[in-house]
């Protein structure tokens, strides 16, 4: 999904420009969609699954492609939010502002599983900003 908001998502987070969903996109597939009786929920998994985001946003993530990647995430590459910093919901923010512009359902979906708190404890950083 390419935000207006947070472009950085999908400029540097997606495999490739072609492979990224416009608003014009989502507004038809939603209006296709609904005339066949379909809702379509998106799902925008965090704060597990953020090595992507972290491409966009270095300092959104933490462990980022760490290895051996088994002790840091469920699947790699790893890489998870970083809930310790403003800016982290800033965006997050952001993004599900231009996410509701144009999916006219009233639920999506956040994943919040999956979450590594080895990964979490991998980033001095955010270790100390948790304890303060």
């Amino acid at each position: 999904f390419h935000s207006s908001s947070a472009p950085f998502l999908s400029q540097h987070g997606a495999y490739s420009p072609e492979q990224t969903y416009s608003p014009a996109d989502v507004a038809h597939v939603v209006a296709h969609a609904f005339k066949r009786g379909v809702r379509v929920l998106p799902e925008f998994d965090m704060p597990g699954h953020a090595y992507a985001w972290g491409l966009g946003q270095p300092t959104l993530t933490v462990c980022s492609g760490m290895q051996p990647w088994e002790q840091y995430c469920a699947e790699p590459p790893c890489g998870q939010l970083d809930p310790t910093l403003n800016s982290t919901y800033d965006i997050i923010s952001a993004l599900l502002a231009d996410v509701h512009s144009v999916f006219t359902d009233a639920f999506l979906h956040l994943g919040a599983d999956e979450v590594n708190y080895a990964c979490w404890g991998s980033d001095a950083g955010l270790v100390q900003r948790m304890r303060a």
